[in-house]
């Protein structure tokens, strides 16, 4: 099932009545405004920009793909820079990157090839990802999805799609990379990579309730992908 965040949707949820003095929170894409009635503060939550769709399948007993779906997107749309933890013999190795994301939950980010996590690519694409929102108050509201799946190069075929994708998020990636050819013609060292994303684990406190972590494994549509296999069958 498809999902693109809609143009305008709101619902409401009952917070602390001791949390009122937080009257306002502004996130990219989305508002937040604490409000004050007989004695219980609420919620109230709107979201006033598509900024992209999902068309994954999370496989979830309790809630639906789209509800998930809109908190994925939210979390991704509100960060540009994730934390990406790479397999390494003998020790352990994190390193952050800008990213973009298409309809199949694949990340896309524009990296070194001899740098260090890449290098580690090389012998194993496991990969774990996070991404996160900074909560207002201490304990409160929070909001995180890590991901889990493996990486590896954006094969020469699906690199428009990638560069599509990427500039949408970055447009100055245009100013150094305009097509695929240019790869080719060595303009920069830097290479695009894609993450299949194959299961999450979500807390989003504001829409599910408060240490309310969920798990799910993502189903994708047959076709489409970024890269030409699934990787983690090399691995398993």
């Amino acid at each position: 099932m498809a999902y693109r965040r809609p143009h305008f949707s709101s619902f409401v949820l009952k917070l602390p009545p001791d949390k009122a003095q937080y009257a306002f929170i502004r996130q990219q894409g989305e508002k937040y405004c604490v409000l004050r009635f007989n004695k219980h503060t609420f919620v109230w939550i709107w979201s006033v920009e598509i900024l992209n769709s999902l068309n994954v399948q999370f496989n979830h007993a309790q809630y639906s793909d789209e509800i998930l779906a809109a908190s994925v997107c939210a979390l991704l749309d509100n960060n540009i820079i994730l934390a990406m933890a790479t397999v390494q013999v003998g020790d352990s190795y994190i390193n952050s990157a800008h990213f973009a994301y298409n309809e199949r939950l694949e990340l896309i980010i524009f990296t070194h090839p001899y740098a260090e996590h890449s290098q580690n690519l090389l012998l194993n694409t496991s990969v774990a990802v996070v991404v996160w929102n900074t909560p207002p108050v201490w304990g409160l509201y929070l909001q995180g999805l890590q991901m889990f799946g493996h990486a590896a190069p954006v094969p020469t075929e699906s690199l428009p799609q990638a560069i599509t994708v990427y500039r949408q998020r970055f447009p100055a990636f245009g100013n150094v990379i305009h097509a695929a050819e240019d790869f080719e013609r060595n303009i920069t060292t830097m290479r695009l990579y894609a993450i299949q994303v194959e299961r999450i684990k979500l807390i989003d406190e504001l829409r599910f309730g408060k240490r309310n972590w969920i798990t799910a494994a993502i189903t994708n549509p047959p076709s489409g992908s970024l890269l030409p296999e699934r990787l983690s069958q090399f691995y398993n």
